[in-house]
């Protein structure tokens, strides 16, 4: 029977040690190259910036406390607007500028915790073109849905209120498998609001479903000096063909175990991920559930 020293084991755990690191840094790059911008679409200077605190539920079936809060941010001109996670675009920005610092990164779990659940879908319009593209990341893939702009039928109603020191107006509407409720002020004329939201005479400041899944408040509106409306196109991106069956692909993803699937494409030895509820749905609920 061979001889197996002390010194051949440690070289050998060594040699494993190098083996997984190195794997895990093409991990780490591929999710850095999904990421990474390929060209941006316009970049026209903003009218407005507005804030929105996020409340999402992760439990359809009992919301209580089965919540989370996020910062969400529109850009918007007459023309063109964006709603994304700010935080983590100034994240990637960063990453992108400091080139070759992609391994400082993915060794630093403080970082790693800083954008983990950071929302990723981005909403992106442009009403000269008269198309909206909707940016989103799962199953470890970049997706784009672009398709005409479709703009909610609203009811105004004769209710208001004041939200950041303007009058708002509410208005309702039917929309892609939910009922919403707006706050809308026509101080401010731009027919823009959260993620989907749009098409009343004024800003949308506030806007939640009749089941309290989602609710979207504004906490901050900027006027002045604001920025650019830039929307920056990922690379590598796969186009989903059909909005409905699109939903169902990626409702049926997100009820998986994504670290089955790294497992399999990177051979890393991860601990599980706690995957999607199967009872949490997307604000467009109006495809084929299973």
């Amino acid at each position: 029977m061979q001889d197996i020293s002390h010194h051949n084991i440690s070289s050998l755990s060594f040699y494993h040690c190098v083996i997984r690191l190195i794997i895990g840094i093409l991990f780490s790059c591929s999710c850095f190259e999904g990421f990474c911008y390929d060209y941006v679409v316009n970049n026209d200077s903003a009218l407005i910036k507005v804030v929105y605190r996020r409340t999402m539920a992760t439990d359809t079936i009992n919301p209580l406390g089965n919540t989370v809060k996020e910062d969400l941010t529109l850009k918007a001109n007459s023309n063109l607007s964006i709603f994304y996670s700010e935080k983590l675009c100034e994240w990637w920005k960063i990453i992108v500028a400091e080139k070759g610092s992609i391994i400082k990164y993915f060794l630093d779990r403080k970082w790693h915790n800083s954008i983990a659940g950071l929302e990723n879908n981005i909403v992106y319009r442009d009403y000269t073109q008269n198309l909206t593209i909707d940016h989103q990341r799962y199953d470890l893939t970049n997706w784009e849905l672009v398709e005409s702009i479709e703009r909610p039928e609203w009811v105004i109603c004769d209710s208001v209120c004041t939200i950041l020191n303007y009058e708002c107006v509410m208005a309702k509407t039917n929309f892609r498998g939910r009922i919403w409720t707006a706050f809308f002020t026509p101080e401010i004329p731009i027919k823009e609001g959260p993620w989907k939201l749009c098409g009343l005479p004024g800003i949308i400041l506030k806007a939640s479903d009749s089941q309290n899944h989602y609710s979207y408040e504004a906490t901050e509106l900027f006027t002045r000096n604001v920025g650019i409306v830039e929307f920056q196109m990922k690379r590598n991106r796969i186009n989903i063909k059909d909005r409905r069956k699109g939903l169902q692909y990626r409702r049926k993803c997100l009820s998986e175990d994504i670290s089955k699937k790294i497992q399999a494409a990177y051979c890393l030895d991860i601990k599980k991920v706690r995957h999607t509820p199967k009872n949490y749905d997307f604000e467009e609920t109006d495809y084929p559930h299973e």
